[in-house]
This record gives structure tokens, sequence and C-alpha cells, in this order.
């Protein structure tokens, strides 16, 4: 099990002490700041009194990339497309020391209880949750920073399936990636003149990532930047 400590509640070093106080064995996760593995330990970690505290963030190391990939400001507004279970806005939240004004998308109802579940433990204030297709977001306001989080074919999850492939008809997979398009549409048409998007997904498949970019560089007022991950990773 991999953990993110919740910083702004709680220094790493006080956090480690105390869980190993409890009998837990833990080790950094190399490349991703913030994040711990455990490695034995006498029970679970959603179970101990800090996870219900919110100083503990139970999420896997590989999404810890994103919140710092996009690096959100202190003060900044920040919009989360797709936001549910939470674990990245949450991050993205310490990111911005609690201030500025994080919106948190997300369209289906009980993944929305999960994510104020998840907002009222860590007990970030400067959140607010909306419910809706990010698809259909409001054009209105304008972020400084968006992330798109995109639902997919979910390839990237064979580790903890067992090395099963998800079973996906075509329908799904056809029905996907327009939504991943449409999303990214969005999420340019509500970043302000400057602003940064970033979007992610948890497959390989290359229509649902290279090929979305390529589309949206192709037909939207964008423009492609390097990034640089602290973590080993293929080229794409």
């Amino acid at each position: 099990m991999v953990f993110r400590v919740c910083a702004g509640r709680v220094t790493e070093h006080a956090l480690i002490e105390r869980l190993r106080a409890r009998g837990f064995e833990i080790e950094p996760v190399d490349g991703v700041s913030g994040f711990h593995r455990v490695k034995d330990g006498p029970g679970p970690l959603s179970a101990t009194r800090e996870h219900w505290l919110g100083l503990v963030y139970v999420q896997q190391a590989s999404t810890g990339v994103a919140a710092p990939a996009i690096a959100p400001e202190p003060g900044e507004h920040v919009l989360d497309l797709c936001s549910a279970p939470g674990g990245k806005t949450l991050h993205m939240a310490e990111l911005m020391k609690d201030s500025g004004c994080l919106v948190a998308s997300e369209v289906s109802e009980p993944r929305i209880r999960g994510l104020l579940g998840n907002v009222y433990r860590l007990g970030n204030s400067n959140i607010m949750v909306t419910a809706g297709d990010g698809r259909d977001f409001p054009v209105g306001a304008t972020f400084d920073r968006v992330l798109v989080d995109a639902p997919c074919s979910g390839e990237g999850t064979l580790r903890r399936g067992g090395g099963r492939a998800p079973n996906q008809s075509t329908s799904f997979l056809d029905y996907v990636t327009n939504a991943q398009r449409a999303l990214l549409e969005r999420a340019v048409k509500v970043t302000r003149p400057g602003g940064v998007i970033l979007y992610v997904t948890c497959t390989f498949a290359p229509e649902e990532n290279e090929a979305v970019v390529t589309d949206a560089l192709r037909r939207l007022p964008v423009e492609l930047e390097p990034l640089a991950l602290p973590i080993d990773h293929a080229p794409g």
C-alpha cells in the first residue's frame, strides 16, 4: 500500500514516526515527493487514527506525479474537470497551501459522495465540489490551470487486475475517445490565455493519449510544452 503524507496537516517526519510507533514498516517512494510505501504493519492503514484525522491519503504512487506537474500556485483559480475520488484534487489543494479556489467537478453522484468524504476528512477549505459533466462545464469562468484526468480504458490498472486487460467493447472505446476529446476541448475554452492544461489518463493506448493531444493541437489554440517527470517513464 502506498500513501501520501498530507503535509498541510502534519510534518512528514512526525507522521512517519507515529506510524512506526504503531508497528508499521515504511519506506519512501523514489521520485515522488511525500509518498511512502507500507511494507508491513499491524493492519490496514485506512483503519488508523492518522487516516481518519486526514493526515494520510492512500494513493497510487503514479498518480502523485500529476499535481506537481501542473504546479498550481497559492491564490490561483484551478479546475479539476474529472475529480473523483479526489487524490489529485487534494494534492493540488495542498500545493496551493489551501488558498485560492480549486473547483472539483464530477459527473457521477456515487463518486461525488466519496469525493466529498475525502475533502471533509482532509479539511481543505479552498475546494468547491460541483456536480456535472465536464464536457458541459460552464464557459463563463476562466482558470489559471485545468487538470483533465480523463475517463479511459484503464489499461494502466493491469498490475492491480492481475495482468488481465480490461474487458472494453469497441463501442465503449469509441465513446471514451470522443469524451476525452470533448473534455480537452472544454478545458481549452475555460483556461485563460497563457494558462496551463494537463491531460492525463491511466491507459497506454495511443488513441487515448497521443491521438487526443494531436487532435487538440490541430483544432484548438493550444501549444505543447515539454514536461520533465521525476520518475522513469516510456516516451510519449
